[in-house]
């Protein structure tokens, strides 16, 4: 490199580090406010430290030439760690914190008074006995109640009968004043604090209510008590904190953890070997090919041993036998759309409910199942499991197709002719594709070119006991065919 580009690498280096910080002090200021910035900051600036460790020591590892579930393990280590950090972290405290709130304004609740006022006769007959008259008054605020207090009323009483008296004036009824006894004051509702917390930047407004308001003072700075787990609510006392423990994180770091040693300390053998599942021959869903049951006569055929796909292009037979039972069900499916069958694929290798492709064509639907067997001959069992996936309620077919790369026994043979089942044998399906040209076959004309049957995406040759192709997605998805499937 030379000096000119080193000097503006080194420039671009700087000003990027000068606009992080020129962030972080904004953020800082816009938060915590010109009191809480130096905290805010150096949270921030702890944060960014953190994530920047974990996040070069995630990189290093991926980056590593360590086997995949060593570097799995170390990842989830890390992971856990993290986690952990982050639960101390964001665990609520067992007591509210405290933070300084201005009081902006006051509200009084209402008041109502309530006092006796006496008032004396002044008819003839009892002049001069005194008479006593409850009212009650509401007022707007307590301070209004204070200050306007009850004064001296006019009343009117009834000179028949003086202990009835109202403030409203009835006929043949005598005015008189009233002065009141003793006032009892009642509060109508609670005092309310208007309060505001943050900076300019990020001021917030909010209300607090109850009887301790009543000695605050507009423009004074107070300490009350905040709640972790639901913020919005304050306190002008000490509270303990209810929840908020994160729990849930702490479960999922320690368990990341314990997995992340587990793959540290597997046996060797184990990350040689697959993660999907052991050697041997596979079927779709990833278990293993299971061979007609003995009970039902299975033959065993005597082919010749699978051999590399480059030397089997010579024949239609043996670009059929290059393929796996995968590309297979894909040969099928082209099969039935060059005979104008509409086809739907049911998944590859996620479970089908014993129909691997749906085809419809004149308004009738058929369930098809392909047999990727070469070595095992097709039995009536195998038969009658299809014919009961065609009336199963998931289906409801009206015929069922059956491919297979192998042959029939003669009681198959009987028990598909009974029972109307179309079965393409190897014999029909190489027909087929002459008939129809092997360039409609692009599994045929390159059966290197691997797709995964879980995710259709490409598969790369792997070596674990034996090799294998697996998918190039690994580990996100764990699709699997093994060279020697092909029962």
């Amino acid at each position: 490199m030379s000096r000119s580009a080193h000097r503006r690498s080194s420039d671009s280096t700087e000003s990027l580090i000068k606009a992080v910080f020129a962030l972080l002090l904004l953020i800082s200021i816009a938060v915590g406010g010109i009191g809480g910035f130096t905290s805010v900051l150096s949270s921030l600036v702890v944060l960014v430290v953190i994530v920047v460790l974990f996040g070069g020591a995630a990189f290093l590892v991926m980056k590593s030439g360590l086997a995949v579930i060593r570097k799995t393990g170390l990842l989830l280590i890390l992971g856990g760690v993290f986690g952990l950090l982050s639960w101390h972290t964001l665990k609520a405290p067992p007591v509210w914190p405290q933070v300084e709130l201005k009081v902006v304004s006051i509200h009084e609740p209402a008041a109502r008074t309530t006092a006796e006022y006496i008032y004396v006769d002044q008819g003839s007959k009892r002049s001069g006995l005194k008479y006593a008259l409850t009212l009650t008054k509401d007022w707007t605020s307590v301070s209004e109640a204070k200050r306007s207090g009850p004064n001296a009323v006019t009343i009117y009483y009834n000179p028949q009968d003086p202990r009835q008296a109202s403030e409203k004036l009835s006929s043949g009824w005598l005015m008189t004043r009233a002065t009141p006894g003793p006032v009892q004051i009642q509060e109508v509702g609670d005092f309310a604090a208007r309060m505001q917390k943050g900076s300019l930047l990020n001021l917030q407004n909010l209300e607090m209510k109850g009887p301790a308001v009543r000695d605050l003072k507009v423009g004074q700075s107070v300490m009350v008590w905040q709640n972790p787990v639901k913020p919005g609510e304050y306190s002008l006392t000490a509270q303990n904190t209810v929840g908020g423990n994160q729990w849930g994180l702490l479960a999922g770091s320690i368990t990341a953890f314990a997995g992340g040693i587990i793959c540290l300390v597997w046996r060797t053998s184990s990350v040689n070997s697959s993660p999907v599942m052991q050697t041997g021959a596979v079927s779709r869903g990833g278990s293993p090919m299971v061979a007609p049951d003995s009970s039902e006569q299975a033959v065993r055929l005597n082919l010749a041993p699978h051999r590399e796909p480059s030397a089997l292009l010579q024949t239609t037979a043996s670009l059929l036998s290059a393929i796996d039972w995968y590309q297979f069900e894909k040969v099928a499916a082209r099969i039935l759309e060059l005979e104008g069958w509409q086809v739907e694929r049911r998944g590859g290798a996620k479970p089908d409910g014993g129909a691997d492709l749906m085809a419809r064509k004149a308004g009738k639907s058929a369930v098809v199942q392909c047999k990727y067997w070469k070595n095992f001959l097709i039995t009536p069992k195998t038969l009658r499991e299809l014919l009961g996936t065609k009336v199963s309620s998931g289906f409801t077919a009206d015929c069922c197709i059956l491919f297979s790369q192998s042959e029939c026994t003669e009681a198959a043979k009987e028990f598909a002719q009974a029972n109307a089942i179309l079965v393409y044998v190897a014999a029909d399906v190489i027909g087929y594709i002459d008939r129809h040209g092997r360039e409609q076959f692009p599994e045929l004309l390159n059966p290197g070119a691997k797709r995964c049957p879980r995710c259709d995406a490409p598969m790369v040759l792997r070596q674990g006991h034996t090799s294998f192709w697996g998918c190039s997605t690994y580990p996100r998805c764990r699709g699997k065919i093994e060279i020697s499937a092909g029962a």
